[in-house]
């Protein structure tokens, strides 16, 4: 959680045909500048967005507890 600076997560249905044209099932996204590629000049940027997807995390058919652990990973 420290490192979530400048970071939103969103939490959709599934991702469209323009973040996912190959029809992957998307489990989630990172749109932004990761933290280690930052320089002194970061700042006044909108943040970075994470996008973890619902419907692709529900169709692995996991226990409750493992997709837990899946999304945290995602």
């Amino acid at each position: 959680r420290e490192a979530f600076d400048n970071i939103d997560v969103q939490i959709s249905e599934q991702a469209g045909p323009e973040l996912d044209p190959e029809g992957e099932d998307l489990l989630g996204l990172y749109l932004g500048v990761p933290l280690p590629e930052r320089g002194v000049d970061y700042g006044g940027v909108l943040p970075d967005v994470i996008y973890i997807y619902r419907r692709s995390h529900l169709a692995l058919g996991l226990p409750e507890s493992e997709l837990g652990e899946e999304i945290a990973r995602t």
